[in-house]
């Protein structure tokens, strides 16, 4: 069983580093007619630079994932976890949470200086990063803080439930299915209200011309708007974004300042009935309900690893451990997980189409087209990507098939 796991982890980052390259040669090909004037020559060098800079940083990323995970597994790390928690702890879901909590700290202590790098250094020499030392220290013990309390009490209500129901290993996975649920719902409920803010300072955006517009068009395709926020996102990167939050007929937006700095009002109303388009055709309520079947799938894998003794006595452990088992789940899924991507980015990619001919009904398609260049100029985009790459990473079509498709409208 060592060598199934060791194999597939091998597996699954060679067919990430093949599709990587893949898309990595493709950097030279020649643009589509219609995006062309999107980057002026050196503007253009300066996103291949960007663009081969980022591949090799991650590249190396990759290699420290694979060496990191194939260590602990074949030089014992795990088994010193457990022995670890179990000396500290009597309580079972206290050693599953400090096993699960040790690894994320080491990880997390490997992975800081590359995450320094990605913003000061790659970011910071192409003019993305805006974020001072400060409020990158802050992010990260505001997210640590954050994924120690939801994940560590979601990870605890489902150790419970498996020392409830280890014999009625239907009954675990069942349950913890609708517990993950609910936890989605949740989050999604609270995402504006409460995760944004704890990140970003949101501003209600003031009276005039384009809140009048906003509010305007989304009672025209049926959808009342209960506030309209400008987030600060200018203090942290020059990138632009907007986006709906909630769920049902009521929903918040949320504009980045850095798209109404940059766009015009008539391309701000157009990514915003983009984004209308998705709420009218339900995508989040579909792509909910796609995660809600996935997360079934994904508690049965948990299920068939927990109930295998053999596993982790494999790599050195006393028996099954639940900490442990959700580190082999994360392997295991893997290959679930890549095959489920490609239809999944499929549908979304499809989704994004039809969110582009919503928004080309209301708002003249002319400015979309102009707002789709100039988000892929501001946020440096690739405008050839590998097919390959596109069918098992986008969720978003390529900007030149986009624009090809408006314009067939």
């Amino acid at each position: 069983m060592k060598t199934v796991v060791i194999g597939i982890i091998i597996i699954m980052f060679l067919v990430d580093i093949g599709i990587s390259i893949l898309n990595y040669r493709n950097r030279n090909a020649p643009l589509p007619d219609n995006v062309g004037d999107i980057y002026e020559e050196p503007e253009y060098q300066r996103w291949l630079s960007y663009f081969m800079e980022n591949f090799r940083f991650g590249m190396i990323l990759k290699c420290l994932n694979l060496l990191i995970m194939s260590s602990m597994l074949l030089l014992g790390g795990f088994a010193k976890l457990e022995s670890i928690s179990a000396m500290w702890f009597q309580n079972e879901i206290l050693q599953t949470l400090s096993f699960i909590g040790i690894y994320f700290m080491i990880y997390m202590i490997l992975s800081l200086p590359f995450d320094y790098y990605k913003t000061f250094v790659i970011e910071e020499k192409y003019g993305f990063n805006k974020m001072t030392l400060k409020t990158f220290v802050m992010d990260q013990v505001k997210g640590l803080l954050v994924g120690a309390v939801l994940g560590g009490g979601l990870l605890a209500l489902i150790n419970v439930i498996y020392l409830m129901f280890n014999d009625r290993m239907f009954l675990f996975i069942v349950l913890s299915w609708v517990v993950v649920t609910i936890v989605m719902v949740l989050m999604i409920l609270m995402n504006t209200r409460f995760f944004v803010k704890l990140f970003n300072k949101l501003s209600p955006v003031e009276e005039g011309a384009l809140k009048n517009r906003i509010q305007k068009l989304a009672l025209e395709t049926g959808f009342e708007i209960q506030s309209i926020f400008i987030m600060d996102a200018s203090r942290r990167s020059t990138r632009l974004n907007a986006f709906f939050s909630g769920m049902g007929r009521v929903r918040d937006v949320v504009l980045f300042d850095t798209l109404i700095e940059k766009l015009s009002e008539d391309e701000v109303m157009a990514v915003l009935a983009h984004e209308l388009g998705h709420a009218s055709h339900k995508d989040v309520q579909k792509m909910f309900l796609r995660q809600i079947v996935f997360f079934g799938l994904f508690m049965a894998v948990l299920g068939l690893v927990l109930g295998s003794e053999t596993l982790p006595l494999a790599f050195g452990l006393s028996g099954i451990h639940f900490g442990f088992s959700l580190i082999l789940f994360s392997v295991f899924v893997q290959p679930l997980s890549f095959m489920l991507s490609i239809p999944i980015n499929a549908l979304s990619r499809k989704a994004e189409y039809a969110a582009d001919a919503f928004s080309a009904e209301y708002i003249d398609r002319k400015h979309m087209i102009s707002a789709l260049k100039l988000l892929s100029q501001e946020n440096f985009s690739n405008l050839s990507p590998h097919p390959i790459y596109v069918l098992m990473h986008y969720t978003h079509p390529p900007v030149a098939l986009r624009i090809d498709a408006i314009n067939k409208i």
